[in-house]
């Protein structure tokens, strides 16, 4: 991962680690379908972690295809993830990968429903 990319990554992982509360299922849910969308469709990734666009105009692309979609922290994370650079439009699906798992786990030991 290249060095932007790690710093775009720390970024998100912050984000992903300040969602707390009984919608963090439906956070992590939302993160995860559109990462899922993302890396289903080539163009649009390619779109999304295109340098030469507006980090504004990749937001907007986002918020017009999940808003109501997806839980509103959810796209928050989302678009800032759009909005920093990557090397690569796999970055960009394996990180919201990240994020949506980590707060789908955190979420689970808090509440407990993981066995130990």
């Amino acid at each position: 991962m290249m060095s932007s990319s790690k710093q775009s990554l720390s970024q998100i992982l912050k984000l992903a680690d300040s969602v707390t509360g009984k919608s963090a299922i439906d956070v992590a849910t939302g993160v995860l379908a559109a990462a899922k969308v993302i890396e289903s469709e080539a163009q649009l990734r390619n779109l999304l972690t295109d340098g030469g666009r507006q980090p504004e105009s990749r937001a907007k692309l986002v918020t017009d295809l999940f808003t109501n979609q997806i839980a509103d922290q959810a796209l928050d994370i989302v678009k800032t993830a759009v909005k920093t650079r990557w090397s690569s439009g796999a970055e960009l699906v394996e990180v919201l990968e990240q994020a949506g798992y980590r707060i789908f786990f955190s979420a689970a030991s808090l509440n407990r429903f993981l066995i130990e």
